[in-house]
């Protein structure tokens, strides 16, 4: 039996941040996207997937929101993320990456869009897609000085190539004109063109 891979669940943002503390800095503001926190760690031995709190075994997969009809596809394209990481960010070949991301769809009521067979929703009253959708929003790449976590424009370009969609990017720059951005708006996320935004969301800043 291979040791379980070397990991942390994501931080807790915290909910006030001193503007003091926050001048000088660039920050971006993704759509919240409404799912499942799900997360992929990449080490030597593959992926290994994981919820909020723990690692999944090869038969949790299917109980969490029967994730494990696309883990085969979204575990390949999460390793080749990985390792574009840690190209990206000059750390040796077998280091241990974490991807964070958030699990969505299941189901999208129009009569436009099929429903995929055995799909369940996630989360209902936003609506995203017909079937699963995983959505990374940030990522640590493991290091000999410690962990170090991945801009978001590093992991976008990382992502894309590989066959990831991130989150959704509203905006970037300083975080006193992101917090003047909307909190509820349509969805950002088209997944497909027979997908149209449906529902109203909130937006997240860091």
């Amino acid at each position: 039996m291979q040791p379980e891979p070397d990991w942390s669940p994501y931080p807790k943002i915290p909910a006030r941040t001193r503007l003091g503390e926050a001048r000088g800095r660039t920050w971006v503001a993704h759509e919240k996207i409404h799912g499942a926190n799900f997360a992929v760690v990449c080490d030597a031995a593959g992926a290994h997937p994981a919820k909020r709190r723990e690692l999944l075994g090869d038969g949790g997969l299917d109980d969490f929101f029967g994730v494990g009809r696309i883990w085969p596809a979204l575990a390949v394209a999460a390793a080749r993320c990985a390792q574009a990481l840690r190209e990206a960010v000059g750390a040796a070949p077998t280091a241990v990456v974490t991807l964070y991301g958030e699990l969505a769809g299941g189901r999208y009521p129009h009569p436009d869009v099929p429903a995929v067979p055995a799909a369940a929703a996630v989360q209902t009253g936003v609506w995203y897609a017909p079937d699963l959708v995983w959505l990374p929003f940030d990522a640590i790449v493991a290091g000999a000085d410690g962990p170090c976590w991945v801009a978001d424009r590093t992991l976008r370009t990382a992502a894309g190539p590989a066959g990831l969609l991130c989150v959704p990017l509203l905006a970037e720059g300083p975080l006193a004109r992101l917090q003047e951005l909307p909190v509820l708006f349509p969805t950002r996320l088209r997944v497909s063109s027979a997908c149209r935004p449906c529902r109203t969301t909130s937006r997240k800043a860091w």
